[in-house]
């Protein structure tokens, strides 16, 4: 099987374990930044461009590794492969959903999925009312599109809460806020759904002191 893993760079630990197991399973493995391609629409077949060729019918498989801050371009290109029938392992509009955390959390609650109370508002005025919707202090406060626990802050007071809220709102960024749930403990579960069945899971734990379990640098 041809493989194409679309990523920024093949140092990356996530992706240098990919190609390694791809290579071992008898794999053709090939990693492509997403950001050096390009679309061409309005010819019979859509086209993307990649160091000058056309690599729309040369993968079996894609597997993208498409990072928050060029989610709308790395969904346009799996987008490309899905209309020529190339199959995702991750599908373009479940990249856009996933990495905005308020339709996530919308489509988990539909599904009656148990999720932290979450407070999504644009009131600069309105913050007290806000906070009292969750029960109180202390409380999470995220950008509504971070990734790899950064934007994550934890405020324990009111009057903290208030100025971080303050200063997101300032710069015109969209943020949530959560119920802090102390018994994490700075862990989490992660789990891989295929289908309708999850088929691994793995526990994160942050380090000493931390209260996020999902820092990544």
């Amino acid at each position: 099987m041809n493989i194409y893993i679309f990523s920024l760079s093949n140092k990356i630990y996530s992706t240098s374990r990919l190609v390694e197991e791809a290579y071992l399973a008898g794999h053709e493995v090939r990693v492509v930044n997403h950001t050096q391609c390009s679309v061409l629409i309005g010819e019979q077949f859509p086209y993307v461009y990649y160091k000058g060729e056309n690599i729309i019918k040369r993968p079996d498989v894609i597997i993208p590794r498409i990072g928050s801050s060029v989610s709308r371009h790395g969904a346009a290109i799996v987008k490309q492969f899905e209309m020529n029938g190339v199959v995702s392992t991750a599908r373009s509009l479940g990249i856009l959903r996933a990495h905005n955390k308020l339709r996530t959390l919308q489509i988990l609650n539909r599904k009656h999925i148990p999720i932290p109370k979450t407070v999504f508002s644009i009131d600069p005025d309105n913050i007290n009312a806000q906070i009292d919707l969750l029960g109180g202090m202390p409380v999470i406060i995220k950008l509504q599109e971070g990734t790899q626990g950064l934007g994550v802050i934890l405020a324990e007071s009111k009057k903290s809460a208030k100025s971080i809220i303050d200063t997101f709102y300032n710069i015109n960024a969209n943020i949530l806020l959560q119920e802090f749930i102390k018994e994490s403990n700075g862990e989490d579960i992660r789990a891989f759904v295929v289908g309708n069945k999850v088929v691994a899971e793995m526990k994160r734990t942050g380090g000493e002191g931390e209260f996020r379990s999902n820092v990544h640098r």
